[in-house]
């Protein structure tokens, strides 16, 4: 995913589960400025910090070989 790409995603999430960037930050285990530079295409976040985020928004990542 590129940071074009990550930004909007992670925003229309927080949206689509009412969460607010505080509330993720704190469930994920990083801090508010990160989660905020995130959701405004600042800078990515590590993998392990994605799937951070991940499991906070309640996700799991699922890989796929291309058909």
């Amino acid at each position: 995913m590129t940071l074009e790409e990550f930004a909007p995603w992670l925003k229309s999430e927080l949206e689509r589960k009412g969460m607010s960037q505080a509330q993720l930050a704190s469930k994920a285990g990083i801090s508010r400025n990160a989660v905020n530079k995130y959701i405004h295409g600042k800078m990515l976040p590590t993998f392990y910090v994605f799937m951070c985020i991940l499991d906070a928004l309640g996700m799991k990542m699922c890989l796929q070989d291309d058909v």
